[in-house]
């Protein structure tokens, strides 16, 4: 991560590795299957919780809207993430 990301996102500094970065990314790139690539782009990701954003946002767009988890992968952009 550069010193741009950060910059962009300092939140990221507040983020606790262990119960905060690595359950998230596992979370994307595993359920999802999204990049590392992508979730660099978007370090924004990485400030979102699991449980009380994550989840429930890709449950309502795959039971409610019928997208597969590949399509929600590709379309993350800043103006879709809510802070927490």
């Amino acid at each position: 991560m550069s010193t741009a990301q950060i910059a962009a996102t300092p939140s990221l500094l507040w983020c606790s590795v262990e119960s905060n970065l690595q359950p998230t990314i596992a979370f994307l790139t595993r359920k999802l299957g999204m990049s590392t690539a992508k979730i660099a782009a978007m370090p924004i990701l990485l400030c979102c919780s699991v449980e009380s954003n994550l989840k429930p946002t890709v449950a309502f767009l795959t039971e409610e809207l019928g997208m597969r988890k590949a399509k929600i992968a590709t379309m993350p952009s800043r103006r879709m993430v809510r802070r927490v």
